[in-house]
């Protein structure tokens, strides 16, 4: 057993002659990584302004190609990981197996509060940027309607409120909107087959949309100028090419739908990543945190506070709207930081000649000292070269996002990510050194092989 991975409870987990055989490939996988199969298996298999702005309907396109084949990149990679470790905790989990001895517990520890915080964020985002979009519709139908804050903060707790539903209450539909790589059949193979195919569709979908986009987009300075009074320019381009409120109303909610699906989604993947780290203590109040409904093994603690991350949050938007989005904008460099952190340590592993095993399925336990691909992954110099590229790609985001679209610069358009980005890391940091690093030992091994 690898010594980095400490064991919680050893015999806790039934020993009455059961073997590693007995077990469905799922459970197989996380006995692998010394996890409990503790979630129940019961899930099934917007064009840019600024890009407008910068570079006008070619900016868009190259932009967008250029995303598109560098996001295919990154998930490529994280999907190799994936396959290897097919866990909620995700990033500092793949950082715990792949970091060097000296630094696996501070880079997994730092990983893990990065994601955690970049999930936090996402929630509070998402169900605002519905909630904006919803008053946007409502202005293109009602041209007298003035959008205060209050209102968008009010959308955002509906929005809230209905995937807090769908999460608890209604959570047997949670399969229609989201499936955790721990409650997924066949993870080690499904989700990452999931994720590169998914990419491709909606990149192939989504360019097709962006060239019928571009087609209608009209003058291209009246929908710029759209942006003062709707909010999203596309809401004008539907106006503009069904000559109808009413057609272009219905195009706006269909988006506004979807995006509360995602909102869905969202919520339960923030969650589900807090009781993850919570269990492998890498955070204040873990014990309550990893705890799970009784009858519904439902992770209900940590729900109930990604909720009331975004619902405090929420409250800065009757001050500033800019200040909301600059702290949300955590979502972007934290999960940026984490995906770069990981991509980059499997990238340095891949250099290792047998550094990583092929794919046993017969393996007892997959841990820092005794790596095993998945079944799913891109082998030789093809793979090296897609995961150096992802790297590059993560950097060059990862920059950038840190500094403010235009210039010159005032208060309304200062970047303020740097500000919350540090302040996140900095409290990480200081909480390893007082407390976290006497409780936290890594992803924890939970039964005894």
């Amino acid at each position: 057993m690898d010594v980095e991975l400490r064991v919680r409870a050893k015999g806790s987990f039934p020993s009455d002659g059961v073997t590693n055989m007995d077990y469905t490939t799922d459970e197989r996988d996380l006995l692998r990584l010394g996890k409990r199969p503790v979630l129940k298996a019961s899930i099934p298999i917007l064009v840019s302004t600024q890009s407008l702005l910068n570079g006008g309907p070619a900016g868009v396109i190259w932009g967008y190609l250029i995303v598109w084949v560098g996001t295919l990149s990154t998930f490529t990679v994280l999907s190799e990981l994936a396959s290897m470790a097919p866990t909620a905790g995700g990033q500092y989990h793949w950082v715990a197996m792949l970091a060097p001895d000296s630094s696996r517990r501070f880079l997994s520890y730092i990983t893990g509060w990065m994601t955690f915080a970049g999930w936090q964020a996402v929630t509070a985002s998402a169900a605002y940027l519905i909630g904006t979009l919803l008053q946007g519709v409502i202005v293109m139908v009602k041209s007298d309607y003035t959008p205060e804050p209050w209102q968008a903060m009010l959308f955002l707790w509906a929005v809230l409120a209905f995937s807090v539903f769908i999460n608890t209450v209604a959570s047997k539909t949670l399969a229609h909107f989201e499936g955790m790589a721990e409650e997924i059949k066949d993870a080690s193979i499904v989700v990452p087959r999931a994720i590169v195919i998914s990419i491709v569709l909606n990149g192939i979908l989504g360019f097709a949309m962006l060239l019928a986009y571009l087609f209608c987009l009209g003058n291209l300075d009246a929908v710029l100028d759209s942006q003062a009074y709707l909010g999203y320019p596309f809401l004008f381009v539907f106006l503009s090419g069904t000559k109808s409120k009413a057609g272009a109303a219905v195009m706006g909610l269909v988006i506004v739908a979807l995006g509360i699906c995602s909102t869905v989604g969202v919520l339960a993947s923030s969650s589900r990543m807090l009781r993850s780290f919570s269990r492998d203590r890498g955070i204040p109040f873990w014990r309550h945190f990893m705890k799970l409904a009784s009858r519904t093994s439902i992770p209900i603690y940590t729900i109930a506070f990604t909720a009331t991350v975004s619902l405090l949050l929420s409250l800065i938007i009757l001050g500033s709207s800019v200040a909301f989005n600059n702290i949300v904008n955590l979502s972007v460099v934290g999960l940026y930081s984490s995906y770069l952190i990981s991509c980059s340590l499997l990238l340095w592993r891949r250099l290792q000649p047998q550094s990583i095993s092929p794919y046993d399925p017969d393996i007892v336990r997959v841990g820092p000292n005794n790596l095993h691909w998945g079944p799913w992954r891109i082998p030789g110099v093809l793979g090296i070269l897609n995961n150096a590229f992802a790297c590059i790609y993560l950097f060059v985001l990862w920059f950038w996002a840190f500094w403010p679209p235009a210039t010159p610069v005032d208060a309304q358009e200062m970047n303020f990510s740097v500000l919350t980005f540090g302040f996140v890391a900095l409290f990480a940091v200081i909480w390893h050194f007082v407390q976290g690093k006497k409780e936290y030992k890594g992803p924890i091994v939970e039964i005894d092989c």
